[in-house]
């Protein structure tokens, strides 16, 4: 199996898991009705996307890993110490962050050589992580 392919699977799997954890966080805490909106349909949308992904991986025996990992459990316990309006500027920070490192490595994937079928779901998240960021900053930016 490519290494790209393992790495991945990897990180698209811990940036879902984190962004799912973050968003039922937010849907329970944040201040603002529109941010725990935001934050369920940012949750739905991982979830679908994580289960596409692991019915892919597991298609190829590629592990999936279900937990976080350091970087996802430290982001994860940091924006929990927030309330208020604080957690809601935090919480859309660091999805705003994700998503965009999330997008930058699918841009990645999608251009290189390699399995054609996590290639083909790379391409088609795209379109759906860039809506999601989207929309992250403009409820930051209406704050």
């Amino acid at each position: 199996v490519p290494k790209a392919d393992v790495a991945f699977v990897d990180r698209v799997s811990a940036a879902d898991a984190l962004g799912i954890k973050m968003s039922r966080v937010a849907m329970l805490r944040a201040n603002s009705e529109r941010v725990r909106n935001y934050a369920a349909r940012t949750a739905d949308q991982q979830a679908r996307a994580r289960r596409e992904l692991k019915q892919i991986a597991l298609s190829k025996d590629l592990e999936f890993c279900d937990e976080l990992d350091w970087h996802g459990a430290r982001r994860l316990v940091a924006l929990q110490r927030y309330v208020g309006d604080e957690f809601d500027r935090q919480y859309l920070t660091l999805q705003i962050d994700e998503q965009r490192r999330t997008l930058l490595f699918l841009e990645d994937y999608a251009s290189r050589a390699g399995d054609s079928s996590l290639q083909n779901f790379a391409r088609d998240e795209l379109a759906a992580r860039e809506a999601e960021m989207r929309a992250a900053q403009t409820l930051a930016d209406n704050r």
